[in-house]
């Protein structure tokens, strides 16, 4: 058997912090791996195959939607081979769709939020770009980099309604590609709901500033 990478501990750790979660149990990050079922084995390439052609898909959330579409089954527990099958991808993309109806103050929303913005500062670093950048349209791409991160499910728009010209670059948008990077998401309802929220605002301004601060007093040291 092929030695392990470490990416693919990481993700035999997730699964695994994921299943003990769901069953109220304490987590304890496996450490040795010489005595790997092989066929664990097996399916961790697989997996860690799949999710490095979809880097768009988040780990911890793949993982984590059969048990959130399938909530009235509280028992249930799913096994790494589940998770190979594209049953798992389907349940996946039910779950991202169950997200973006949240409401903005869900704690689930509010996470998502963060994770947006740890998703986006990663995007400005490696292309070392301002952030007013990311949330507007530039000549050089077909869409705003934002929209993009949206639609592969990176990112949820509420974190993107902290952008001062994120909501015009969409009003600004070709009806065509608006139904292509946003679907049938209701950009106004939402904008509504996100300037209603008692948290979701906060957590996305604050996060906004302190990204926007650290962004630019690195560009200034390089």
């Amino acid at each position: 058997m092929s030695t392990i990478t470490p990416f693919e501990k990481t993700v035999y750790n997730t699964w695994l912090r994921t299943v003990r979660a769901r069953s109220n149990q304490p987590f304890r990050a496996r450490q040795k791996w010489d005595n790997i079922n092989p066929q664990t084995f097996v399916h961790l390439t697989k997996l860690s195959s799949f999710f490095t052609a979809h880097k768009h898909i988040d780990i911890e959330c793949f993982f984590n939607a059969p048990y959130e579409v399938y909530v009235n089954d509280p028992t249930a527990s799913y096994p790494l081979s589940f998770f190979v099958t594209h049953k798992a991808v389907s349940l996946y993309t039910s779950y991202l769709k169950m997200l973006r109806m949240l409401p903005p103050d869900h704690p689930t929303t509010i996470q998502w939020i963060r994770r947006s913005f740890a998703h986006i500062a990663k995007h400005c670093i490696k292309n070392n770009m301002p952030l007013t950048n990311y949330g507007s349209q530039s000549r050089e791409a077909f869409v705003a980099p934002f929209l993009r991160d949206i639609k592969d499910g990176y990112t949820t728009i509420y974190a993107l309604f902290a952008f001062p010209s994120a909501l015009s670059t969409i009003q600004s948008l070709d009806p065509d590609v608006r139904q292509l990077m946003l679907g049938d998401m209701d950009v106004y309802q939402l904008y509504r709901e996100f300037m209603d929220s008692k948290v979701a605002k906060l957590v996305a301004n604050a996060s906004y500033e302190a990204l926007d601060k650290y962004l630019k007093t690195r560009r200034q040291s390089h």
